[in-house]
């Protein structure tokens, strides 16, 4: 029986832990990725339009798309992962604050959400290691530990 158990916790877990994982791409990751290549285009001096086909070439993915697609129509998005980023860019430019500073701002607010959610989740990861620890260890460890003496103890009863 344990050695079922043993074979069948090797066929599924195995190939698991040998697969490689691959970064997980989320949105907010690939509009981080995108305004940080913007930024950096407008702080060497290229112009917004220029920047962002810049950023878009180098960093494809919705966020780059959107936010071409966006700024050929000259319109602002209501949501989308690019939507953000737009808003951002026409305040700056109506106000005519510093396009490259407002930028910069963005990419520390994605920054800091990022840390946030990577913190959330470190967070809840005890949680999650609490049942394969109730679950498997324990039991374990109380076959190793408390099965000598209950078999020695049955013996006894038994003749």
């Amino acid at each position: 029986m344990t050695l079922a158990v043993l074979a069948a916790l090797a066929v599924l877990v195995v190939p698991a832990i040998r697969r490689p994982r691959r970064p997980r791409r989320t949105p907010d990751h690939d509009l981080a990725e995108f305004v940080r290549l913007v930024a950096l285009a407008l702080e060497g001096g290229a112009t917004l339009d220029d920047a962002v086909r810049i950023a878009a070439g180098a960093a494809p993915g919705p966020a780059a798309r959107h936010a071409v697609a966006a700024l050929r129509r000259r319109e602002e998005l209501d949501d989308g992962p690019a939507a953000r980023f737009l808003r951002v860019v026409w305040r700056a430019r109506a106000t005519g604050a510093p396009m490259a500073a407002a930028v910069d701002r963005l990419v520390a607010d994605l920054a800091a959400a990022r840390r946030a959610d990577a913190l959330e989740r470190a967070r809840r990861l005890p949680v999650r290691l609490l049942f394969p620890l109730v679950g498997l260890v324990l039991p374990g460890f109380l076959l190793v530990a408390v099965g000598p003496g209950v078999v020695a103890g049955l013996r006894r009863l038994v003749p």
